[in-house]
């Protein structure tokens, strides 16, 4: 069997007053993509750059070599992968947030979208930015000391880059964030031992990730299903 999974210590309470503010959140995200789809779209992919970035900056250690290696993986990546999608694919890659607009917002017919053109040049500017930003933090990794990490931080661009530019855009984020960005957070929370408990092997380790996330998204579920069965 896996890692053994900590049981949670925190009270109920406390918890559910943190996922209130989560909801919270959530509803005034909603709020603010009703009334401004186009808007919250770009807002969303500008996250999304950082949001990547930086836990591809975490996993690789270029935190630790560095403003200018950190920094420059953070944007650089995020830029790689989503401005180069959109340069290469500029309406494939809006399809989906105007499709998302659309769906949720009355005034989507109305309200401002980009236009996809001038999004285009924007996205190849970001991609070219990107490019220059991934290599600043090679070179500030090698300097560093850290010549081998910063050889493989640029194949790992390039590898992005190039699913980016050549595949559909849903498959080249969907295909980032399942082998890249969902393993590596996967890969953090097995080595943490409030997560789960040290066992004999990375493998045994993620295989108890994998039990908590189950146990987390089936157990709510479970219970509410038998919750409605026990009221007929």
């Amino acid at each position: 069997s896996g890692g053994t999974v900590r049981a949670a210590s925190t009270p109920h309470w406390p918890r559910l007053l943190g996922f209130t503010g989560y909801l919270a959140l959530m509803a005034a995200s909603l709020a603010v993509l009703a009334w401004q789809p186009g808007v919250t779209a770009l807002l969303f992919l500008g996250l999304t750059i950082f949001h990547f970035g930086m836990a591809d900056a975490t996993a690789v250690g270029a935190a630790d070599d560095g403003p200018v290696a950190r920094w420059g993986l953070v944007l650089g990546r995020g830029l790689l992968l989503l401005a180069t999608a959109f340069a290469a694919h500029p309406a494939e890659a809006w399809a989906p947030f105007a499709r998302i607009g659309d769906a949720l917002s009355p005034w989507a017919a109305s309200t401002w979208r980009p236009d996809l053109g001038q999004l285009q040049r924007l996205a190849v500017v970001g991609a070219g930015a990107g490019a220059v930003l991934a290599a600043c933090s090679a070179v500030a990794r090698a300097r560093a000391g850290h010549a081998r990490a910063a050889a493989l931080d640029l194949a790992e661009h390039a590898l992005v880059a190039t699913v980016a530019a050549t595949a559909d855009p849903l498959f080249a984020v969907g295909a980032f964030f399942l082998g890249v960005h969902a393993f590596r957070h996967s890969r953090r929370l097995a080595n943490t031992p409030e997560v789960v408990e040290p066992a004999a092997g990375q493998g045994r380790r993620l295989e108890g990730v994998d039990v908590q996330r189950r146990t987390q998204v089936w157990a709510p579920a479970a219970g509410q299903a038998g919750h409605r069965r026990a009221q007929g």
